[in-house]
């Protein structure tokens, strides 16, 4: 199937068939206009790309930080501590936002269980 792009055809359709459907394409000559044109486009995506990451990475800080403070309230004992960290709101959202994290588990008692956890994603972060 040959399909014809223009100036104005959507880049993303372009570049999905191009890439993905491996379709025949004719193309206008290269201009100075095409080349300005498809380097804002670049650049649009680039920029919603460091977007996301940057939110990303204030979640995973917002967080860690929510983590932190849980740790160092001394009027919570350790259990609960363990409840509130491994919980859905703070070790699974973690494990959604950091990519290939993992850490060791001394499943020695809840304050060990807790520092290691929070020790691990203390450098991951860090890492990142």
């Amino acid at each position: 199937m040959n399909q014809e792009y223009h100036l104005t055809s959507n880049y993303k359709s372009f570049i999905m068939d191009n890439i993905v459907n491996d379709y025949s394409m004719e193309f206008e000559p290269l201009t100075e206009m095409v080349l300005d044109k498809s380097i804002a486009y670049f650049q649009t995506l680039k920029d919603e790309l460091v977007t996301i990451k940057n939110r990303s990475g204030k979640e995973i800080y917002d967080i860690f930080q929510i983590m932190e403070s849980i740790i160092k309230n001394k009027s919570l004992e350790w259990d609960e501590k363990y409840n509130l960290i491994f919980s859905k709101n703070i070790s699974i959202e973690l494990s959604k936002l950091l990519d290939d994290f993992s850490y060791y588990d001394p499943d020695s008692g809840y304050e060990d269980d807790v520092l290691a956890y929070y020790r691990a994603v203390k450098d991951k972060i860090k890492m990142d």
